[in-house]
């Protein structure tokens, strides 16, 4: 059986099929997440020093992500950047076109 796909955190995957992985981007460097027909995501990197579990953790962190797919109304363009999260709200800064509008 199949799952849903997705990423969290610096960054876990969890892959269509139930697998998982760790995934250590580069410092300000983009990354093909999904490439289909009709439809592709990019995700930008960046490195972090954190602690996890008392340890300190030399990482990475998705800070961008930006989707391009072909769409029945026309080509959307969606992206999203982490680094404008409000901190009262921890609500993100996103925007996006589909047709051109």
């Amino acid at each position: 059986p199949t799952s849903a796909a997705g990423s969290k955190g610096d960054p876990h995957l969890r892959l269509g099929h139930g697998g998982e992985a760790d995934f250590r981007g580069r410092n300000q460097t983009r990354f093909n997440f999904l490439s289909a027909p009709r439809v592709s995501v990019n995700v930008l990197t960046e490195d972090g020093t954190f602690r996890v579990h008392g340890a300190t953790v030399n990482g990475s962190w998705v800070t961008q992500a930006h989707v391009v797919a072909s769409t029945v109304a026309g080509m959307l363009h969606f992206s999203y950047w982490a680094a404008k999260i409000s901190a009262k709200t921890l609500i993100g800064w996103a925007n996006g076109t589909c047709g051109g509008r």
